[in-house]
């Protein structure tokens, strides 16, 4: 009914560890360096502490609601190929219990 994925398309969990850990450290990295600058007086690398704090931020807002919307679509999408491939078998054993009787 459904085929397996090819092994290349599935996650791998270290490179999944490795990318979530990247996309929500960059915040934290960038807020940790933007709290020194504030510390040491430093406007201009405060400046830039904040813009790549609201970059990366946006970032990870971005992926963390891909990520959701990707399993709420992946789970309708799957019920509904469930639901017509269903039909289909259905229809299919109508239509030859049809032909069954044209034939008589």
């Amino acid at each position: 009914m459904f085929e397996s994925l090819p092994s290349e398309n599935r996650t791998n969990k270290v490179d999944s560890w490795f990318f979530w850990g990247g996309t929500y450290g960059a915040p934290l990295l960038w807020g940790i360096l933007g709290i020194f600058a504030v510390f040491g007086l430093n406007l201009n690398a405060f400046s830039i502490c904040f813009v790549g704090l609201l970059l990366t931020g946006v970032n990870l807002y971005g992926y963390v609601k891909c990520q959701r919307d990707h399993k709420k679509s992946v789970t309708s999408f799957l019920l509904k190929q469930a639901k017509d491939n269903i039909s289909q078998e259905q229809m299919n054993k109508v239509g030859t219990m049809a032909a069954k009787e044209m034939m008589k």
